[in-house]
């Protein structure tokens, strides 16, 4: 089992081979609509790891590069002769590539689907107004593990446990990435890759919404939800002047 493997899989499974990108020496290439890993052993965790990724189908490295499946004697295949790329950096730029924004997203794009266990949500986007009207009268002890952060346009996103119970769209949270609370994502990819092909950096939060789109938020956005933040953050937001074409149609 520890000598030179090879394996196959469908293209539209690639992003399942994310818990595999550590693994060191391993390589991948692509084409025809198919993915193939290659590495120098096949020992432990990697038999478990490959075991969860669909439809792989794994093969044993002799000379030349041919292919043998385990327990057979004779070669069934060779190798492909394409270009091939170590696993950690092959996944952040293919998700770089599916991810960028305005891009049409690929049979591999990370994407969401309703459905996954229930999950306890931890970041919540309201207005900043129901915030700030929550938190006026909240005991200390309920402001204490929140943090927020505020967009020009008055809206607020909280980000802790418990949340406040007041009216907005809540997300649980997997590391640093945030998904509405009812869908999962699919392919399921580590929190950490999604955060680099995203560009963001180490405790910045990434959230997936329910329209598709895909928002990074920098960890100094966030600040302690104290009572005197929460009200500053709202009294700001109300005297900023109204967009150009809000303030034209009143005049009309």
């Amino acid at each position: 089992m520890s000598g030179p493997w090879a394996a196959r899989l469908d293209a539209s499974e690639a992003l399942s081979v994310a818990s595999l990108r550590l693994i060191p020496g391993l390589e991948v290439c692509e084409g025809r609509g198919e993915l193939w890993l290659r590495g120098p052993r096949f020992e432990p965790p990697l038999p478990a790891l490959l075991a969860r990724v669909p439809g792989a189908v794994r093969y044993l490295v002799g000379d030349g590069g041919l292919l043998t499946l385990p327990g057979r004697l004779l070669p069934s295949g060779r190798l492909p002769e394409r270009k091939w790329t170590l696993l950690r950096h092959w996944l952040v730029l293919k998700l770089q590539r599916v991810c960028a924004p305005g891009a049409p997203l690929d049979a591999v794009a990370p994407r969401l689907e309703r459905g996954g266990p229930e999950r306890p949500a931890t970041v919540l986007t309201t207005t900043l107004e129901r915030f700030a009207e929550w938190a006026a009268t909240a005991p200390g002890v309920r402001l204490a593990p929140l943090s927020f952060a505020a967009s020009p346009d008055g809206e607020a996103m909280v980000w802790g446990a418990p949340l406040p119970p007041i009216p907005g769209t809540r997300f649980w949270t997997e590391d640093t990435v945030a998904i509405p609370c009812g869908f999962t994502l699919k392919p399921r990819v580590d929190a950490q890759l999604l955060q680099a092909a995203a560009g963001l950096a180490p405790g910045d939060l990434l959230v997936y919404k329910e329209d598709g789109s895909v928002e990074g938020i920098a960890a100094e956005c966030f600040v302690r939800a104290t009572r005197g933040a929460v009200r500053n953050a709202a009294e700001a937001a109300r005297a900023r002047p109204a967009p150009a074409r809000a303030r034209k149609a009143s005049h009309d």
